[in-house]
């Protein structure tokens, strides 16, 4: 996978689209982008992605963006399915619409050691073992633990004139109880959708889509937006996910329109 360094800003922009206007600006951006290399290896012509999300004991974590406050962090690891590619420990601070993240690379099979403070960074710099450290001795005070798996296929574009510039649409989009610091799980294994058609106002599943940039907005994306009349939603797969494993475990209803806060 592409890496854009291990410690980087960003805006990212969120929208929630059906397949139609997706198609529309996968051919709209392409004056502008190309498409990942790592593109279709899954049935959306993107590829997997799993997350491990950690948050703490209370759910501190979920609660700061259930109270949508200014600043706010996730930790998770993030990982792919091809074996052959490392895993990544990530640090997400969100302050409004500016992501600060921390990213470091590891072995996918030292996981719980790397969060536990006994891992090693694949690249042996200063750099990478401090950003380690970090990660390590965040996730030691605040008491995180795995909460959640992640998963969904993401088709990505890559700006091809500017420094940083993605637009991502993910789809299918699930959740799973964690299983230890296990990052896959097998496909079968009690997955449940997160990205159901109530929460896109439609009658079926829709697409998450992302613009990520350096904290200036191109000119092209502002376009974007303004052709296609786009409305920014947050959809924080993380805390949907907390809530939708929270209604399986206490066997409440799909609360379609309203949304039933994890307590």
């Amino acid at each position: 996978m592409a890496d854009f360094g291990t410690t980087f800003e960003r805006l990212e922009l969120k929208y929630l689209i059906g397949e139609e206007t997706a198609e529309s600006i996968r051919r709209a951006i392409q004056p502008w982008c190309t498409p990942d290399a790592h593109n279709g290896s899954a049935p959306s012509g993107g590829y997997p992605i799993y997350s491990l999300y950690l948050d703490t004991p209370g759910r501190e974590f979920y609660h700061a963006w259930r109270r949508g406050d200014a600043d706010r962090v996730k930790l998770r690891v993030r990982s792919y399915d091809d074996p052959s590619l490392p895993a990544f420990l990530e640090m997400k601070r969100k302050t409004v619409d500016v992501i600060a993240k921390e990213r470091v690379t590891i072995d996918p099979v030292t996981v719980e050691d790397a969060v536990a403070g006994f891992g090693r960074p694949l690249a042996d710099t200063a750099e990478a073992w401090a950003i380690l450290d970090r990660f390590a001795h965040f996730a030691s005070r605040t008491g995180a633990e795995p909460v959640s798996a992640i998963r969904y296929e993401r088709e990505a574009w890559v700006g091809g004139d500017d420094h940083y510039a993605r637009v991502t649409f993910d789809r299918h989009v699930s959740v799973r109880p964690p299983n230890g610091f296990a990052l896959h799980g097998d496909e079968g294994e009690n997955w449940l959708p997160i990205d159901e058609s109530w929460r896109f106002d439609q009658l079926r599943s829709g697409v998450v889509l992302e613009l990520k940039c350096e904290t200036l907005l191109p000119r092209w994306m502002s376009q974007i937006i303004e052709t296609f009349e786009l409305r920014a939603r947050d959809f924080s797969k993380y805390c949907y996910g907390v809530e939708t494993l929270h209604r399986r475990e206490h066997g409440l209803p799909d609360p379609g329109l309203e949304v039933a806060p994890y307590v």
